[in-house]
């Protein structure tokens, strides 16, 4: 009977939690206590790995991970910028100026030194001809080697973390009403 003095006051704490837990609103509330667990660990896991929020990711200051509520009770966790380039692993490749890339697949990547028309054919030129070198500091280069990253791969262990913590967070806030009853 928890608090309640009467078992008229207990059904009535027992009825409104009914329409309580079928509403809208606690249901919100046991989404986004869900989705701020898993935002939560998502940044732990990143600091741990050596990118704590506020850090420089790919040139500018990386904010950590957020997350949305949606119409449908559901929420959307996701990063504030680039974090796979720190999460992921990349193979060795080559940067090409922007313009030159174009549609790889209907003739094969465009090189420095090909055939102007074929260059034509499988990339718009998007800046002027003396811009188009890739710039380094002050160096200029017509193409670039990249070593490739090794990645941290630290997301993999946070989605373990969450699917264990995230639904009982979840069921805990949604069941917070029949605790209230109880007490």
């Amino acid at each position: 009977m928890g608090r309640s003095a009467t078992y008229t006051e207990l059904a009535r704490k027992l009825e409104r939690a009914g329409t309580d837990l079928g509403q809208a609103a606690t249901r919100k509330r046991a989404v986004e206590a869900s989705a701020l667990v898993a935002k939560d660990i998502y940044n732990d896991e990143a600091a741990k790995a050596g990118l704590p929020p506020g850090s420089m990711l790919a040139g500018r200051k990386w904010g950590g991970y957020g997350f949305k509520i949606r119409g449908d009770d559901s929420a959307l966790v996701e990063p504030r910028g680039p974090v796979w380039l720190h999460n992921t692993p990349t193979r060795r490749h080559l940067i090409l100026p922007k313009g030159e890339r174009g549609n790889v697949l209907a003739s094969g990547p465009v090189l420095p030194g090909m055939a102007q028309p074929v260059v034509a054919q499988a990339g718009r030129k998007r800046r002027k001809a003396g811009a188009d070198s890739l710039r380094f500091n002050a160096r200029h280069a017509a193409i670039v080697n990249h070593p490739g990253t090794r990645g941290r791969r630290w997301a993999s262990k946070a989605v373990k973390r969450i699917e264990e913590k995230s639904p009982e967070v979840y069921m805990k806030e949604a069941s917070s009403v029949w605790r209230a009853v109880f007490r």
